[in-house]
């Protein structure tokens, strides 16, 4: 299970140019209410309690049950929401998808987040380190 949490929740490789690190979240087509847990843990423990950003792709995801939207939900108040400066999220041409998202979202109140159709226009609206570009 660990192998897949790593798959799904990592660094982004040129953090470097990031402001702040940057902690890449890639959903599966389906997800489980574990799952959402073992992914905040993983988000949480890469984070180093620093402040950071997320980049999360939503492209292959289906919309999330009722169990899982409970779970994130839980999960998204439980964590470290000090540290947590922004999300910036990918979703493709499914609308349906970013609907579903946002609702999700909303649920947990967070004003955080940016929608984009895809992973470069998302990696582009991250703020950049000035000093080393």
């Amino acid at each position: 299970m660990q192998n897949v949490v790593l798959k799904r929740v990592h660094l982004l490789e040129s953090e470097e140019t990031f402001s702040h690190p940057v902690i890449c979240f890639n959903e599966s087509k389906t997800t489980s209410p574990d799952q959402v847990y073992l992914d905040f843990r993983e988000m949480q423990r890469l984070s180093g309690d620093r402040p950071f950003f997320v980049l999360a792709d939503l492209t292959k995801a289906d919309p999330p049950n009722l169990q899982v939207r409970r779970a994130l939900s839980a999960a998204f108040r439980e964590f470290n929401s000090d540290n947590f400066i922004g999300a910036y999220i990918h979703v493709g041409k499914s609308k349906f998808i970013m609907v579903a998202a946002k609702f999700v979202f909303g649920l947990i109140g967070k004003q955080k987040f940016h929608w984009f159709d895809s992973r470069e226009e998302a990696i582009d609206a991250i703020p950049k380190n000035r000093t080393k570009i």
